[in-house]
């Protein structure tokens, strides 16, 4: 895409936000000689000072931003005030038992997820997770053998273990049977390991957060959804991660 094009783009969006009344991308269309005259005015004043349609840019992506952010919140927010448990319900392993509530999604391949994983079982260790309870939602493929595994092995209790003993080599990882011998290593017994992976109710489960994560319009992970509805996206780093963690219920 040359230059001239990206211009063209991102003007004729950033006209048409304006409330004029031609489509997106009306350039296209001779008959809307309003905008198109009002875009031909922009490419040529920014092709003249490329600086000044960098500022422009980038303001308007960061506008776009901004909405987008807080079209996320609101669907989160009332997402939660309509249906508080049912993240708690489809949740594939908890730490505590407050009545505040964080949620961390997470996607088993990505390493800014394990890294917050392990920061989360390190701060709950140190007894450093407040007095609610933190959630983890693993987004991914529910045919995928390493999200089933992880959901089995909190279904039997050893997510901590499992997680521990398979998060640095998780890309070596063949298939399901060497997650049935990794689970055989750390003493879980294969057969109900291998029940628990091939379960319906945990696939279901892990449909039902992968569309929640599109619902919430995730778009980057790990997504943290604060006690008080606020999303952030990515790991934050350890200061943070106890503010949040500290904040009081929303409701």
């Amino acid at each position: 895409m040359t230059n001239k094009t990206v211009a063209y783009s991102i003007i004729a969006l950033i006209v048409s936000s304006f409330s004029f009344y031609s489509p997106l991308l009306a350039h296209t269309n001779n008959s809307n000689n309003i905008e198109q005259e009002q875009i031909n005015h922009y490419v040529k004043t920014f092709e003249e000072n490329p600086p000044l349609f960098e500022k422009i840019a980038v303001a308007f992506s960061q506008k776009m931003d901004q909405k987008r952010n807080e079209d996320r919140a609101a669907k989160v927010k009332e997402h939660l005030r309509a249906t508080p448990n049912i993240l708690s319900s489809i949740a594939t392993f908890t730490i505590g038992d407050g009545k505040k509530t964080t949620y961390a999604f997470v996607s088993p391949g990505c390493p800014h997820c394990k890294f917050l994983i392990s920061d989360i079982l390190s701060l709950n260790k140190e007894g450093k997770c407040g007095d609610g309870k933190i959630c983890f939602l693993i987004v991914g493929n529910s045919k995928d053998h390493i999200t089933q595994s992880l959901s089995a092995a909190a279904e039997m209790h050893q997510f901590e273990a499992f997680f521990n003993k398979i998060k640095d080599d998780m890309e070596k990882i063949g298939g399901k049977e060497d997650l049935l011998k990794i689970a055989e290593e750390l003493g879980i017994n294969q057969e109900q390991f291998a029940k628990h992976m091939d379960s319906k109710n945990i696939q279901r489960k892990i449909d039902e957060v992968s569309r929640i994560a599109n619902q919430f319009m995730l778009d980057g992970f790990p997504s943290i959804v604060t006690p008080s509805g606020e999303v952030v996206i990515g790991r934050p780093p350890a200061e943070k991660l106890l503010n949040i963690l500290a904040q009081p219920d929303g409701n």
